[in-house]
């Protein structure tokens, strides 16, 4: 990918966005951040001391320019050679929560000089459009499963990971992903989960944003 295939460049993405914000402003306390595919739920399984990319647009565009992204006719984004650092960010339209997220990343990008277009989509024609690849950048969501399986979206192979729509290859990742299909006992389990939220961590597939409670009903006389 022109813009996506740098590791580096992708870890700079997840340092210019306000993750905090968005959960402050619109998740309150049924969101937090998320800084990986195992859901904070799975207590045995999350590793909570796995480094995080805080929101630090000055790292960010140290780490852009340190890969030749420069604004040389400072109309306020980066250019390599003759390509612009623009491209189209996709969701599904009608949904409140991605439309605010959208916009908030498109100024936290902004910031660093990257131009980020929003491009909303009937719902329908944006599934067909994930699942078939055609997108550099989009805001989804993925339900994870209990028990916990994370090979539908995150194995390299696309027969079992048809749900890793940002193709994310790694050897080591994948040998992890199919031991944990095999009868291993809770501690084997506990280390290779840890293990590979160490591996997200460094190669940063994807900006992870948030997770948050689906809130099915509410009544006011319910409390913690």
């Amino acid at each position: 990918n022109k813009f996506f295939s740098s590791s580096q460049i992708r870890q700079a993405l997840s340092y210019a966005i306000n993750r905090k914000e968005i959960v402050d402003s619109y998740l309150g306390e049924f969101g937090e951040i998320s800084n990986g595919p195992v859901s904070p739920m799975f207590k045995l399984y999350y590793d909570s001391k796995t480094n995080v990319y805080e929101y630090n647009p000055t790292r960010a565009k140290e780490i852009l320019l340190e890969n030749g992204w420069l604004d040389k006719d400072n109309d306020g984004v980066l250019e390599k050679g003759s390509l612009e650092f623009a491209f189209d960010l996709y969701l599904n339209a009608g949904n409140p929560r991605r439309s605010y997220v959208a916009q908030l990343i498109k100024n936290n990008l902004k910031t660093v000089g990257i131009d980020a277009k929003i491009n909303e989509l009937e719902s329908g024609t944006f599934i067909d459009g994930l699942m078939n690849r055609k997108y550099d950048a989009w805001i989804a969501g993925w339900t994870i499963p209990v028990p916990i399986d994370l090979n539908p979206y995150w194995n390299s192979d696309q027969e079992i990971g048809f749900l890793n729509f940002s193709s994310y290859q790694n050897k080591e990742k994948d040998k992890i992903l199919d031991s944990l299909q095999q009868r291993l006992s809770e501690s084997e389990k506990i280390n290779l989960y840890k293990k590979l939220q160490g591996i997200f961590y460094n190669d940063g597939p994807v900006t992870f944003l948030y997770w948050f409670d689906n809130i099915i009903s509410y009544n006011k006389r319910i409390s913690k």
